[in-house]
């Protein structure tokens, strides 16, 4: 007799990444916080945000591409339809400055300090809003 085999199911996809937007000029009004001091904007259909994660949300919903491809502007065969700002955040604990962008400030914090982002938004910047 043949030896039993189980059938396994393969898992389930990864979720995509997912946003409120409606439109391709949809944006700045809903994505302010203290760590998004940059602005990002698509080059194709002129959408707008101060957030990347909102902006990466805005290319896979929207163009229905993979960010980091998009960014590179077709894989690096093209240019990037993607134009941002190059402001720096300077941290309040070691007065370093880092690109103004919420994932670039936590790497910064987790590397530098072993802090998470929430745990330094609470002592250094109480008075904004949170996540």
């Amino acid at each position: 007799a043949a030896p039993l085999v189980a059938a396994v199911a393969a898992p389930p996809p990864a979720a995509a990444p997912t946003a409120k937007i409606s439109s391709p000029l949809a944006g700045l009004e809903d994505d302010e916080a203290w760590y998004d001091g940059n602005t990002f904007q698509c080059l194709q259909c002129l959408f707008v945000s101060k957030s990347m994660d909102h902006f990466n949300a805005h290319v896979y919903n929207y163009h229905k591409q993979d960010p980091h491809t998009f960014i590179a502007g077709n894989g690096g065969v093209g240019p990037s339809p993607l134009s941002r700002t190059s402001n720096l955040y300077r941290c309040k604990m070691c007065h370093v400055d880092v690109y103004h962008e919420k994932s670039a400030i936590a790497q910064h914090l987790g590397y530098a300090h072993s802090v998470e982002l929430r745990s330094y938004a609470t002592i250094y910047e109480p008075q904004s809003v949170m996540f």
